[in-house]
């Protein structure tokens, strides 16, 4: 059974003196660097289901599987923002299912697959040519500024995580596949 949430349980006003509560309680200044991590996240998780909620009736051919590949990277995605909400001595994150270098092997062997009928040109790219590419690629440029903020998680001074590395390691492959994905849609048009 499906339970509904009450104005209450959402709009707290917790928050708003500046301050925010990660999922395992810790209360943070809201421009805390785990903060700009989640919310970056968070973008990116919603702007591939734009993606995803636009173009799947579309993909065909070499694209059919893309709607599923870019859901399990939103699945993941928001596996990495639950590691980043909690501290890594809670009761929650021990529960929760850590991003590591399979989930990274997977998506490197999913951007093989898509190179193999894929053409890269040796030339910057200019988004825009296409809308779903271009679409793509904003995913893309959304997922590499997600990967800097992690960075700025896993080596913050006094609360460094490096559990988190395998994780920016999925968010740089993840701005590799979409590039290599925005191309291919770009050729299949």
């Amino acid at each position: 059974m499906k339970s509904e949430l009450t104005f209450e349980q959402i709009t707290t006003r917790g928050g708003d003196g500046g301050d925010a509560t990660l999922f395992d309680g810790e209360r943070l200044v809201k421009s805390d660097p785990v903060f700009e991590a989640l919310g970056d996240l968070d973008e990116l998780t919603s702007w591939i289901g734009v993606v995803r909620s636009r173009y799947r009736d579309e993909w065909h051919g070499a694209l059919r599987d893309l709607d599923t590949e870019l859901r399990d990277a939103q699945t993941v995605a928001s596996r990495i923002s639950a590691l980043v909400a909690c501290t890594p001595s809670s009761k929650q994150y021990a529960r929760l299912t850590p991003v590591d270098d399979a989930a990274v092997e997977e998506l490197e062997l999913r951007e093989a697959r898509a190179l193999k009928t894929t053409q890269i040109a040796p030339v910057f790219i200019i988004p825009g040519d296409e809308p779903g590419s271009a679409e793509i690629d904003f995913a893309r440029a959304l997922c590499r500024r997600c990967e800097r903020r992690l960075v700025n998680v896993i080596r913050s001074p006094g609360r460094p995580r490096p559990d988190l590395h395998a994780a920016q390691r999925y968010l740089n492959r993840l701005s590799d596949y979409l590039f290599v994905i925005a191309r291919k849609r770009e050729q299949q048009q």
